[in-house]
């Protein structure tokens, strides 16, 4: 009888360990299958009220408050590791309770996952932007390489203008957070054409340790747990706008890269400050260029002999600021956020970001750029 008991106690164990797993897996599956349910109850309703809840509370930090729980949790892990490390070698007879141990760390693993899916994660599974906002997108199978070609002069053309604006880059004397925070101000006015874009006003937050995140090759992120949008303020000033724009694409609830890139572009070029329009273009130029270069590499020649001399300057100092952090962490952050991706069903990983030409292409066809 005590030995049954046992066995009904270990396997309860076992069975709680993985419950959160268990039930955030089955609901991730649940939400494949069913994207419009997600789009109109979770996307639009439940997360954009714990989105809202959560930036509340944050907002009132002038710092990213995110960052600094990064920045802790990783200074602590540093310090447990050891610790853990040594307790593991001492009790490596005592099975029960590396059992109990590793029975915990399950329970906690799939806790997180559930509360990421909750606060975050099932934006993944949500209707694609293309259908909520009416556009066609264009088959892989099709000969895009004469449309990219237009697409790309008409980004240039209006890259040039602004250009030679004095404003369309930040000054030295900017106020950074108030200026990151002027997204905000872009997807109110996107938020006039679709509802569904519109923002909450929540701030954008500079990155204390933005030449870290140069290393790692990102340029902005979106920390779900503390609902904020964070920029790296180290990158060339003319590409903030940009990236706070993305950065705000996924606090609204837009988690595909493509998607994000492309509300970026959409919602800067509705913005009243030519900062803001020129960072966004530049954003839509360097994707629509890349995706012109791989399609016909002619073209793109021609095409970039004929930038102006203060837009040839502006790309050529991001490609040479970007070209000085390549290594060892940029490599292995890009194959991490790869795999992140792809298991979050972008099966184009890191290449996701540059299929907001499609997006690109669709507007075009239907409303010109």
């Amino acid at each position: 009888m005590t030995r049954r008991v046992s066995a009904a106690k270990a396997v309860l164990r076992v069975f709680c360990a993985l419950a959160p797993g268990i039930a955030a897996v089955l609901s991730r599956g649940w939400a494949l299958s069913r994207p419009m349910w997600v789009e109109a109850h979770y996307s639009r309703g439940v997360f954009r009220g714990i989105s809202a809840f959560i930036s509340h509370i944050t907002d009132g930090f002038p710092f990213s408050l995110g960052e600094w729980i990064l920045v802790v949790s990783f200074l602590g892990c540093l310090f447990l590791f050891p610790w853990l490390c040594l307790y593991l070698w001492r009790r490596r007879r005592q099975a029960r309770r590396l059992f109990r141990l590793a029975g915990a760390g399950v329970f906690g693993l799939g806790c997180v996952y559930l509360l990421f899916l909750l606060l975050w994660g099932f934006n993944y599974q949500r209707a694609p932007l293309s259908q909520s906002m009416g556009l066609e997108l264009p088959s892989a199978s099709e000969d895009l390489s004469g449309e990219l070609v237009s697409l790309c002069q008409a980004l240039a053309r209006k890259a040039a203008l602004l250009a030679e604006d004095p404003e369309a880059a930040p000054g030295p004397r900017t106020e950074t957070s108030e200026f990151l925070s002027m997204a905000g101000e872009a997807y109110a006015n996107l938020g006039q054409e679709w509802a569904f874009l519109s923002a909450g006003g929540q701030k954008v937050k500079a990155v204390h340790f933005s030449k870290a995140m140069s290393w790692m090759g990102i340029s902005g992120v979106y920390l779900f747990f503390t609902a904020e949008a964070n920029v790296n303020i180290d990158q060339p000033s003319f590409m903030w706008a940009s990236s706070a724009c993305h950065e705000t694409a996924h606090q609204i609830g837009f988690a595909r890269e493509d998607e994000a890139n492309y509300l970026a572009w959409l919602a800067c070029s509705r913005h009243p400050s030519p900062a803001y329009r020129y960072s966004g273009t530049l954003l839509a130029l360097i994707h629509a260029s890349n995706a012109l270069a791989a399609a016909d590499r002619g073209a793109y020649l021609a095409l970039a002999a004929g930038y102006s001399p203060k837009l040839r300057r502006d790309l050529d100092g991001l490609n040479a600021y970007w070209a000085g952090y390549r290594g060892f962490w940029d490599r292995l952050v890009t194959s991490m956020n790869d795999l992140y991706l792809k298991g979050n069903h972008q099966a184009a990983g890191v290449s996701s970001y540059g299929r907001m030409v499609y997006l690109l292409l669709a507007e075009a066809r239907r409303f010109g750029i």
